[in-house]
């Protein structure tokens, strides 16, 4: 999306075709990438006007992305009719919100206060004193987990309640749950070190035990399977070149930005940039649970930006140098 945003008929017919086709497999592969994309294109035409762009720029960019965008949709809405007829069932969606709400603590409180007359199928476990979102959604543990112990009538309710909780859950509480959510997309934010060098796997764990006994002594006797990586050390790392970024970026945007194209830009992909990753953050976190791969998936375009940002500083002073 950042290429076709700055494209402005310089790649080749064949080439644009490619990057939206790789946009088009984006949006149909993951519903989240939906709404980053969305956020993005709607952003893009006020970053547009606000660096004098003409809108013949970047109309035919948005009109395509749009048409991409409804693609997108489209098949979230035709895989569901398509598992319908099937199975006879809608897809059933795993009640992300509801675990999120309870595990934040005002969907708990809302249980305790709206069950005497049972309206969602969370009502069974209002008696819980603490809830972690992804115990309650997968741990086989019964102490811990929930859903997966659930019968296949309740996950279809809370499935089909989901969003209707999260509403009521708002509504009841707004500061309280409003500010959960800013806080765990916050914590999502800067959440984004490495954390699958190593696997983790104990002498007598199961781990693998459903791969041919070949590929499994492979995988157990790799660094990974031993858990020799570094791990912490490269996280650090990580950490080190993201925060340098970031403070490159703010200081070419203060003092060494210049007006030329190249240089508006890459502003207009920090921008794009920006409202992307804050999406990226309120679903990860705020909808989820805070977890380092959400934002790892999309942290590496920062040294990247910072590394163009440096070269067109550069520039800038080689020849001030030589003029």
């Amino acid at each position: 999306f950042l290429l076709l945003a700055i494209d402005r008929g310089r790649m080749a017919r064949w080439e644009r075709i490619g990057v939206a086709a790789l946009l088009l497999l984006s949006l149909l592969s993951h519903l989240t990438h939906i709404f980053a994309i969305g956020a993005m294109l709607v952003l893009l035409p006020i970053g547009m006007r606000l660096g004098g762009r003409p809108s013949s720029e970047w109309r035919g960019i948005f009109l395509t992305t749009l048409t991409l965008l409804a693609i997108g949709f489209a098949s979230v809405v035709v895989t569901g009719a398509v598992v319908e007829r099937v199975f006879g069932r809608k897809p059933l969606l795993v009640p992300l919100l509801t675990a999120r709400f309870m595990a934040d603590g005002p969907g708990l409180a809302y249980l305790r206060d709206h069950c005497d007359r049972p309206s969602f199928a969370a009502c069974a476990w209002k008696d819980r004193s603490a809830v972690a979102a992804g115990e309650f959604l997968w741990s086989l543990d019964p102490a811990r987990g929930g859903y997966m112990f659930a019968d296949a009538q309740t996950r279809r309710a809370m499935s089909d309640q989901d969003t209707a909780f999260a509403l009521a859950v708002l509504a009841e509480h707004p500061i309280a749950q409003g500010g959960r959510i800013a806080y765990n997309a916050t914590r999502q934010m800067l959440r984004f070190e490495v954390d699958i060098l190593n696997y983790h796997c104990a002498p007598g764990d199961r781990c693998w035990r459903s791969l041919p006994s070949r590929q499994r002594t492979v995988l157990l006797s790799s660094l990974g399977g031993r858990n020799l990586w570094p791990q912490m050390l490269v996280a650090r790392l990580q950490q080190a070149i993201v925060a340098a970024s970031v403070l490159l970026l703010l200081i070419w945007s203060v003092r060494g930005r210049s007006s030329t194209q190249a240089d508006r830009d890459l502003l207009l992909w920090i921008g794009l940039f920006a409202i992307g990753a804050v999406v990226n953050a309120l679903l990860g976190g705020g909808v989820s649970e805070p977890q380092p791969r959400y934002q790892a998936r999309i942290i590496w375009l920062l040294p990247l930006m910072a590394s163009i940002a440096a070269l067109l500083w550069l520039r800038i002073r080689v020849g001030k140098k030589h003029g």
